[in-house]
Order: structure tokens, then C-alpha cells, then sequence
């Protein structure tokens, strides 16, 4: 039944089988002349309005082909009633209209070119340009093509034809630079570049220059060897972020060892209750080994000592016995002699 309504209200709107309507009889609600032939909305970049392809060819928005009965995992198109497989993915499996999204997004960034938020507008009049079509009106937009400073209004009226509508038209402030002139021809704007070893001093030339000065001389234009040496000063810039940020990491794993050896500040280690960092842990080893070491080297002297001690009192005793020994020894001897003595006889 809701098949057969969307059938029936599309075929109403009009007899034609085309996936958009022509700008002479429609205008849809997103300005863009490319809408969906069933709802009339038009397509967007994404979203439930983002347009997907059925295999008859037919184009309609994501929106719509949830809307639509399947039969047999098949959705039929509501125009020519022609089949299209889907998948397990359903709906969102079937391919975009790629084609009709590269020609909206064309057409939403010549809007964003053409169209300026009104802060925007003040900051271009502070440049105080006066407008190439009228003196009296200050110049808000450039025109690229034209090369022409022009106001709003002067901008919409001169390139309100087709063929000049397509000029792509910036912000003043986004007005690229101008090309310098030459030094030799001070008419004609610089335009190539000279690759010659000996022109290197002032490689900057014209077209005159270019067909006499630097005849059969190697060229580029100015503009590639512009973007050249962007890419390599760009390519050097990187470089040097890469290099500046393993300096920094390198300088910030510095600043961790040495925390580490330093250990926190004393405000911060009375905060936080913790110990000091790895030096001070390896002095206290240090002086642990070490006090270690004395307390071994006393108890050795301790122990020298006293064996010292016993062997001295040993040869002590034993120096008093031979003394005694030999006192006794002595007294036996004078004794004996005195006893053999002749007084001793005679008497």
C-alpha cells in the first residue's frame, strides 16, 4: 500500500522518468535544482538526503528507499518497477550517486566564494579599497579572472552573466600577492624563473627577458619554483619540529633522571612521605656498606685482641716459670757449691 502511494504521488508531480528536475519548473527547498523525484526534497553531500543509484538507473534519496517495501530482499523502483538486490547491509549497501555529489559539492563552494558573513564584509571595508566600478563604493571582493577590486553590489551586477558568474571571487584580504616586475622591463610582470647557474644572482625575468637575455637558457615558471620552494621550506619545517620534539623529549627524559637522582623537593617529599631519589638511596648503601665494614673490622680487632691478650698472658706465665725455674736452679747451685766449699770441710 505505501508502495503503491509513493507510486502514485511521484507519477502525479510529473510524467517524466528523469532523477531531477529542471530548473525552468522547480525550485527545491535546499536551492540546489537537484532534489529527489519522489519526496522533492533535494540531495545533500550526506544524511537521509544523500543519493543512491537502483540498477534501472534511477536516483533517490536515502530517505526514500528506507520508505520502500522490500520482497525477496529486493526493492522495486517506484518509476519502472525494476528489482534491486540488497544485501544484509540493506539500503545504506547500495552505491551513491557519485556523479550527482561531486556536482553538488560544486556547486555549494561557488555558493560559499560568492556568499560572506557580515563581519566578514566589515573587515574587507577597513582595508579601505575604493571599488573598481564605482569610486564612491569601498571594495569588499577580488575577482581572480578579472583581477578587479570590487563591492557586493558592483560584483553581482557585472557578473550576473552566465560566463562571468563562473569567476571566482575572495575575499579581499585573500587577494593574492602581485607578481613583481622586472628590473630591465619595468612594464611586464615577472613570470619564469631561470635555472642557469651563472643567472642564479637574478634569476627573476620576464618574457622579453626570457626570448633575448636568456635565450636557450633552462626556465621554470614562477609559480612552480613559488611552489617548490614552499614544499622544500615546508619539508624543512617539518624537519625541524621532528628534530625540536625529540629534543624536547630527550630534554624532558633528562629532567626525569635527573629527578630521579635528585629525588623530590623537601616540601614535596614532606607532602608526600617518600624517599629520596636514587643518589641518596645509593650514598645510604654506601654508607651502610661501609659502616658494615667497620663493624666487622671491630669485632676482627675485637677478636685480635683478645687472642693477643691470651698469648701474652701465656708467655708471661710461662717467662715466670723458667724465671722461677732458674732462680730455683740457682739456689740449688749456690747451695751445693757452698755445701763442697773447703771452709765448709775444715770447719
Amino acid at each position: 500500500m505505501a508502495e503503491e502511494t509513493l507510486m502514485s504521488a511521484a507519477l502525479a508531480r510529473s510524467q517524466s522518468f528523469h532523477t531531477f528536475n529542471t530548473p525552468q519548473n522547480s525550485t527545491n527547498k535546499s536551492g540546489n535544482n537537484l532534489e529527489c523525484r519522489v519526496c522533492e526534497d533535494g540531495f545533500s553531500l550526506g544524511g537521509d538526503k544523500v543519493p543512491r543509484l537502483l540498477f534501472c538507473g534511477h536516483t533517490l534519496c536515502h530517505a526514500c528507499l528506507l520508505r520502500l517495501p522490500t520482497h525477496d530482499n529486493n526493492i522495486h523502483c517506484p518509476f519502472d518497477r525494476q528489482p534491486t538486490p540488497i544485501g544484509a547491509s540493506g539500503v545504506w549497501g547500495l552505491k551513491k550517486n557519485f556523479a550527482l555529489l561531486e556536482l553538488l559539492e560544486r556547486l555549494s563552494l561557488s555558493r560559499s566564494d560568492a556568499v560572506l558573513l557580515p563581519e566578514v564584509l566589515v573587515q574587507q571595508k577597513e582595508l579601505g579599497i575604493s571599488c573598481d566600478e564605482d569610486e564612491d563604493h569601498l571594495a569588499v571582493l577580488y575577482c581572480t579572472v578579472c583581477a578587479s577590486h570590487l563591492c557586493l553590489e558592483c560584483s553581482e551586477r557585472t557578473h550576473a552573466t552566465r560566463t562571468l558568474h563562473k569567476h571566482k571571487r575572495i575575499p579581499l584580504s585573500e587577494k593574492p600577492r602581485e607578481k613583481p616586475r622586472c628590473v630591465d622591463h619595468s612594464f611586464h610582470p615577472v613570470e619564469f624563473v631561470c635555472l642557469e647557474e651563472e643567472c642564479q644572482a637574478a634569476p627573476l625575468m620576464c618574457f622579453i627577458c626570457k626570448d633575448y637575455k636568456h635565450t636557450k637558457h633552462k626556465h621554470v615558471l614562477l609559480e612552480q619554483e613559488a611552489e617548490r620552494i614552499r614544499s622544500t621550506i615546508s619539508a624543512a619545517i617539518q624537519h625541524i619540529k621532528r628534530v625540536a620534539q625529540e629534543l624536547t623529549d630527550s630534554a624532558h627524559k633528562l629532567e626525569s633522571v635527573a629527578r630521579q637522582l635528585e629525588g623530590p623537593a623537601p616540601e614535596t617529599a614532606a607532602l608526600e612521605m617518600s624517599a629520596g631519589g636514587t643518589a641518596e638511596e645509593a650514598r645510604a648503601r654506601v654508607k651502610q656498606y661501609f659502616a658494615q665494614l667497620r663493624d666487622q673490622l671491630t669485632r676482627q680487632e675485637s677478636q685480635a685482641m683478645t687472642v693477643l691478650d691470651a698469648h701474652i698472658r701465656e708467655r708471661l706465665c710461662s717467662i715466670r716459670q723458667q724465671q722461677e725455674d732458674m732462680t730455683t736452679l740457682l739456689s740449688q747451685t749456690y747451695l751445693r757449691d757452698w755445701l763442697m766449699s773447703p771452709h765448709r770441710s775444715n770447719s
